[in-house]
């Protein structure tokens, strides 16, 4: 398969070997099961049934096109949807904690020391009246004993790590004076500082130039190989899920379709979504392909929501939405599973092309 041209470095070998990967690694840090949640004045599910899991120390990405669910996700592992929102799960546990039987005042000790989430809209997640440098150090006095000088130089620090041009600066700057990939990186320092076991990620690179990407990314590989912290990597960037992670899902219509190690699922994608989405990257060798994926037709009731685009649905596709399983002939080597009720029909030497 040519490789791809988006923004993620090369470094999927020094991945291979990244802690809580594999079927004999730890035990899940993250358990989530049957996630549903629906959003005020939304037709549908925002996000319709998800599974996922992350080890201690591992770091999966989840991709997936806008709109797919993954933003939602990451508010609800950590509570921070609107009051009116609808979440239920079979499960939803971090680290034995059962998420959703936590009053506010226990989540609230969960968020930040548990899990941190790097928001995609930085500028709108920062506070605006508020200095970078004193947002960042306040995320320090929660994880470290030391005064507010101390706090003060430790976000100057957290900042130049993460690649901000003039940290010391910048950090007597104000969110509006930054640029959309400052204020990204300013999320990210805010999250690492509070040193978490599970980071989630959304978009951590989708303001940044290809270098400032690579650099947040080896930030990030430090930070979850140095301190064994769990990653949660949420991107629309096959480049960089490539780039970062051992284990990949794809998410389609607030669902995990295919899971398994990157490696796999790239070189022979068992779903047909995850073949037409490795079909519509960009690439530095072989022909143009398409940039931008079409707008999917209406998903059918009560089927399985890739139904009326996908090559291979039948009435069984249309009546019923197929649930996540390891492959028919998966001898529990790699863990991949496949949400599609015709998995024995796509070629295990690449699924097939978006129309056939």
């Amino acid at each position: 398969m040519p490789p791809f041209s988006g923004t993620g470095p090369a470094r999927g070998g020094r991945r291979l070997n990244a802690r809580g990967a594999g079927g004999g690694g730890p035990a899940p840090l993250l358990q989530v099961a049957g996630l549903r949640v629906g959003l005020p004045g939304a037709a549908g599910l925002a996000v319709a049934g998800l599974d996922l899991h992350v080890a201690a120390g591992e770091a999966v990405a989840v991709v997936g096109a806008s709109g797919s669910g993954k933003s939602t996700t990451a508010l609800a592992l950590a509570r921070l949807l609107p009051a009116a929102a609808v979440v239920t799960a079979d499960r939803l546990r971090l680290g034995g904690l059962d998420l959703l039987s936590l009053d506010e005042r226990g989540m609230a000790a969960v968020r930040g020391r548990r899990i941190a989430i790097a928001f995609q809209d930085g500028a709108g997640a920062l506070h605006p009246t508020r200095t970078i440098g004193d947002q960042v150090a306040e995320a320090v006095l929660r994880r470290r004993a030391v005064g507010w000088r101390a706090a003060r130089a430790a976000a100057v620090e957290a900042l130049a790590a993460v690649g901000l041009p003039g940290a010391g600066e910048r950090a007597r700057a104000y969110p509006h004076e930054l640029s959309g990939g400052g204020c990204q990186r300013v999320m990210l320092a805010i999250a690492l500082a509070l040193q978490p076991d599970l980071l989630v990620a959304d978009e951590p690179t989708a303001s940044l130039d290809p270098t400032g990407a690579a650099r947040v990314l080896d930030r990030l590989e430090a930070e979850q190989v140095g301190r064994g912290m769990a990653v949660l990597l949420l991107t629309h960037d096959l480049g960089v899920a490539a780039g970062f992670a051992r284990r990949l899902a794809v998410m389609h219509a607030g669902r995990v379709v295919e899971a398994g190690p990157v490696a796999a699922v790239f070189a022979q994608p068992r779903h047909p979504y995850t073949a037409r989405l490795l079909a519509a990257a960009p690439r530095l060798q072989g022909p143009p392909v398409p940039a931008v994926l079409e707008p999917d037709p209406p998903p059918p009731p009560h089927g399985c929501a890739y139904a009326a685009a996908c090559p291979f649905a039948d009435a069984h596709c249309q009546a019923e939405v197929p649930p996540l399983l390891r492959l028919l002939e998966d001898a529990a080597a790699d863990g991949r599973q496949v949400a599609c009720w015709h998995q024995d029909r796509i070629a295990p030497v690449g699924g097939t092309r978006h129309g056939g």
